[in-house]
């Protein structure tokens, strides 16, 4: 199953490639805060919805 394409690669070949994922796999996706730098939230999807503001 395709995950992403275009995935910049640091090889002296290749400048990108695409990233495939088994689908037993769990991907988590880290946001940081904008105003406190410190604060990061981590989920299972990436949706563009705002996180809830009482989410600690």
């Amino acid at each position: 199953m395709l995950d992403q394409s275009d995935v910049k690669v640091k090889s002296v070949p290749f400048s990108k490639a695409a990233r495939y994922c088994r689908p037993e796999r769990i991907t988590f996706y880290a946001f940081r805060n904008a105003s406190g730098p410190r604060e990061v939230a981590i989920t299972d999807c990436r949706q563009k919805a705002p996180l809830p503001t009482d989410a600690r």
